[in-house]
């Protein structure tokens, strides 16, 4: 081996040197890249984080260690909160609110005043069809009648379902159907209909005062009614039940069928109505009317067309005492036995007295057989 000499082995060494150096400067130039590439990096993921976009989760492993460009962040609408949109009432909740915001105004109030009430609260509302009529007075029976029912509480119900009735029926709408498994205090006062299109309403339920001052009206009733019709016009009232006091009191023009009994007073102090009763009558039947057909098919208690003026009476049983006492052109024809006909003060004039009894036509002519009365006795009935 040729051995070398010092000056070869001094460039040798200077040679490794150099190569060292650069070596050395090269890792550094690279380790201090990386250092930045880091922070960069880092600062970049936060950004991303931030932003919600997930770059946090960044493998760094993937990227190279050269500088990349910094990603521009996707920018984010700022979301804003939908509003729960507020829920529109429906027809019916409204009616419910108008009817409870005013049962605690009424104590002491006239029926003009709770008149005013009921129109002021339910004025604005739309007209209600058949439906929802029927739904209107079947939920304030059911669920919203108070427990104590005072007079302003049954007249202001009456007036509520009355304004919407007569609302509706202006409207185009007509045959309403009311079913109410409560009894009914007052229905239908003041309901006006028109000559050439009657009101028309049919009722399932039990009433206490029915139609009163009511004009072009008609009723048919399912149920029993305390007072029917009293000061109606032009209406017609058919009842599948019974009657009390004052059928017809004080009416003009109207029509009554009963297919049931009749209190007392029936027709009272009426013009041009026509009465028809299947069942018994009560004490006091057409008294001072003025041209009324009344038809009994049972029998009639005391006091039958007293005072009565151009009125014509069929009882198809039997009446108690004092037939047609002061009354003028009437004809009372009677199917069965009568009571007393002893009067102080006054006898009948110009009256026709059909009967089919014998005792009958004997106890007429024994007291009426005067002032140009006509007495007859019938064998065909």
């Amino acid at each position: 081996m040729v051995e070398q000499s010092l000056e070869e082995r001094l460039k040798e060494t200077f040679q490794r040197l150099k190569e060292r150096e650069a070596a050395e400067a090269a890792l550094e130039k690279k380790s201090v890249r990386w250092k930045w590439f880091k922070r960069i990096s880092g600062s970049i993921a936060a950004l991303c984080l931030a932003a919600g976009i997930g770059y946090g989760a960044m493998n760094y492993k993937s990227l190279s260690h050269e500088f990349f460009p910094q990603p521009t962040p996707t920018s984010t609408a700022t979301v804003t909160p939908t509003a729960t949109p507020k829920k529109t009432p429906t027809l019916m909740g409204t009616i419910l609110t108008s009817y409870r915001s005013n049962l605690n105004l009424l104590r002491g109030y006239n029926y003009e005043e709770i008149n005013r009430i009921v129109y002021e609260s339910i004025g604005n509302l739309p007209p209600l069809n058949q439906k929802q009529i029927t739904e209107v007075v079947q939920t304030i029976l059911s669920h919203e009648m108070p427990s104590i029912k005072t007079n302003e509480i049954t007249t202001y119900n009456d007036l509520f379902f009355t304004r919407f009735i007569g609302t509706s029926y202006y409207a185009g709408y007509n045959h309403f159907i009311v079913s109410n498994r409560e009894p009914i205090a007052v229905f239908g006062r003041s309901l006006l209909g028109k000559d050439n299109d009657p009101l028309m309403i049919n009722i399932t339920g039990d009433i206490g005062s029915l139609g009163h001052s009511a004009e072009y009206t008609h009723f048919i009733v399912k149920g029993n009614v305390s007072l029917c019709g009293e000061d109606s016009e032009r209406c017609t009232f058919r009842v599948d039940g019974n009657t009390e006091g004052y059928l017809g009191h004080n009416s003009n023009d109207s029509i009554y069928f009963i297919n049931g009994v009749v209190g007392t007073e029936l027709g009272d102090r009426s013009s041009f109505c026509k009465f028809t009763v299947m069942g018994n009558v009560g004490d006091s039947c057409g008294d001072w009317s003025n041209n009324a057909e009344v038809m009994v098919s049972g029998n009639v208690g005391a006091h039958l067309g007293i005072n009565a003026r151009d009125g014509t009476f069929t009882i198809k049983g039997s009446t108690g005492d004092y037939i047609g006492h002061e009354a003028r052109r009437s004809t009372f024809i009677i199917f069965g036995t009568i009571g007393q006909l002893f009067y102080r003060d006054g006898f009948p004039s110009d009256c026709t007295f059909i009967c089919y009894l014998p005792e009958t036509y004997q106890a007429l002519m024994n007291h009426y057989n005067v002032n140009n009365n006509t007495i007859k006795l019938s064998t065909q009935k």
